[in-house]
């Protein structure tokens, strides 16, 4: 394992990426030389993967035009659908005075 580590490099999503006693028992059963190597290419990896978890970056939208339309004309249909609920209960309050003057 070791030797395949030195030769192509370490990648984030092997299990002994995060494993402390994994890699120790790994770079204790290599040969000293080995070992040291297979160590520090972890230890740079880990390093890399650190710096690239602090970097985030801001989300771009190439539709925002549109979002936006379609926020508004729901936003402009809510409206409506609220204004003539209020002038059915006007017209119904109205209607149900005018009957009861006439009794």
């Amino acid at each position: 394992h070791t030797d395949l580590v030195n030769k192509y490099k370490p990648s984030a999503s092997t299990s002994d990426f995060d494993n402390v006693k994994l890699r120790d028992f790994i770079a204790s059963h290599a040969d000293p030389q080995a070992a040291a190597e297979y160590r520090k290419n972890v230890d740079e990896l880990r390093q890399e993967e650190a710096a690239k978890k602090g970097v985030v970056m801001k989300k771009e939208e190439l539709n925002s035009d549109q979002n936006s339309l379609s926020t508004f004309n729901s936003q402009l249909s809510t409206i409506v659908v609220v204004l003539v609920a209020i002038a059915i209960l006007v017209i119904m309050v109205r209607r149900r005075r005018r009957q009861k003057r006439e009794e």
